[in-house]
């Protein structure tokens, strides 16, 4: 019998204390405060990869011009060097013409 007397329910009882509840109602306002800077984080990481994307289009564009315009040059040049190549095998009168006149001066 000394055995079960010696067994009991310890009970723990809170007291009200003030100290606890300011720093419950601190932990809940830094916990407010994280969340609000989390969202506005969030928030500008979107802005910042719509940007990034926009840069990324405004980037794409230009070079796809860029390279119409190389190859429109190069097919420009070929042409031209083609004529320039037909000029000099055909013997055009003209430019043995332009050939002796130039060499004069």
């Amino acid at each position: 019998m000394a055995n079960k007397a010696s067994k009991g329910v310890v009970k723990t009882i809170y007291l009200p204390n003030d100290q606890l509840n300011s720093v419950a109602m601190e932990n809940d306002e830094l916990r407010k405060t994280l969340e609000e800077n989390r969202l506005a984080c969030l928030e500008k990481v979107e802005v910042l990869r719509e940007e990034l994307r926009n840069r990324e289009n405004e980037l794409t564009r230009t070079y796809e011009h860029n390279q119409e315009q190389i190859n429109e040059y190069l097919k420009k040049n070929q042409a031209l060097e083609k004529d320039n190549i037909n000029l000099v095998k055909g013997n055009n009168p003209f430019f043995l013409f332009r050939l002796k006149y130039y060499r004069l001066f």
